[in-house]
């Protein structure tokens, strides 16, 4: 066995192992939590399954499989622009909106490093050789953003890029869906 073929073995053994708390039926959503820090700032935390997120913000006209392959073997360069794109498309497609109809996009994001992505992505396409179940998911990726307004804030909707639907949101009490049927909410930050 080669190198690269054990390594990516005892990472998605590894991986295995950690999702075992998922095995009782659960299976891993898109989730989003969302803290305040301060009046006007915020820090979004996600957990995802990045590797579906990223396929739909970059190729989602190509196979899942195929996407993953292309991906995990193209050149740096080409692959930092590709995750730059992906990000300016996040900002873009997920904000808060303040009550006087203003826009506060989610900026600053925090992905892995291409390394930890571009692993992500194997371990991804080596899982597709296996059938569906709670083990066949790699455990999620936390990505973090940041929004920040100029003026107080206390309630917002909130819009999330497609790519994340479902995703289930919870800020201080409320917990909700945010889903292509349901894409936004109110949420009252208090």
């Amino acid at each position: 066995m080669n190198l690269i073929a054990g390594k990516i073995i005892a990472l998605c053994l590894l991986m295995a192992l950690a999702s075992l708390q998922a095995f009782a039926g659960e299976v891993h959503v898109n989730q989003l939590e969302i803290k305040r820090e301060g009046k006007e700032k915020f820090v979004l935390v996600f957990n995802l399954n990045l590797p579906q997120v990223l396929h739909q913000l970059l190729a989602p006209q190509a196979s899942f499989p195929e996407f993953l392959k292309n991906y995990s073997e193209m050149p740096e360069v080409e692959f930092q622009k590709a995750i730059d794109k992906g990000t300016a498309k996040l900002s873009d497609s997920s904000f808060f909106v303040l009550p006087a109809g203003a826009r506060m996009s989610f900026k600053k994001w925090q992905l892995p490093a291409n390394q930890a992505l571009r692993e992500a992505f194997k371990a991804n396409a080596f899982l597709l050789n296996f059938p569906a179940g709670p083990l066949s998911h790699l455990p999620p990726v936390p990505v973090l953003a940041e929004a920040q307004s100029k003026t107080p804030v206390s309630r917002v909707q909130i819009e999330l890029s497609k790519a994340f639907h479902p995703i289930f949101v919870t800020a201080k009490a409320d917990q909700f869906w945010l889903t292509e049927q349901i894409p936004l909410a109110i949420i009252n930050l208090e």
